[in-house]
C-alpha cells in the first residue's frame, strides 16, 4: 500500500510538472528498489515543508523526498518518500 501510494504522489507530481508537449505515461518504480535501503544525504538542499509526524527521521525523509523533486531526481524522491511512510505510516502533509 505504501509503495502504491508513493508511486500515485510522485506519479501525479511528475505529470503535472511536465510540459503539455512531451506528455508521457509516468513509469513504474519497481517495488525491489522501492524497499532497498536509503541513507539520508547531504548536500541535497535545504526544503522544508512540515509534515505530521513525531518522527524526525520521517520528517528528515519526506524533506529529502521534496530536494529531489526539486532537482527531478524522480526515483530518488520515491524512494525518500517511502522511506518516510514506511517510518510513520500516518503521515501526511500539513495545510
Amino acid at each position: 500500500m505504501i509503495a502504491a501510494l508513493t508511486f500515485q504522489v510522485v506519479s501525479a507530481l511528475a505529470v503535472a510538472q511536465a510540459p503539455a508537449v512531451h506528455q508521457h505515461a509516468p513509469a513504474a518504480v519497481p517495488p525491489e528498489l522501492l524497499e532497498r535501503a536509503l541513507p539520508l544525504r547531504e548536500g541535497r538542499g535545504a526544503v522544508h515543508e512540515r509534515v505530521s509526524t513525531a518522527s524526525p527521521a520521517a520528517q528528515a525523509f519526506y524533506d529529502q523526498g521534496l530536494a529531489y523533486l526539486h532537482s527531478y531526481v524522480w526515483i530518488e524522491a520515491a524512494r525518500s518518500f517511502h522511506e518516510a511512510l514506511r517510518l510513520d505510516p500516518r503521515l501526511a502533509r500539513e495545510r
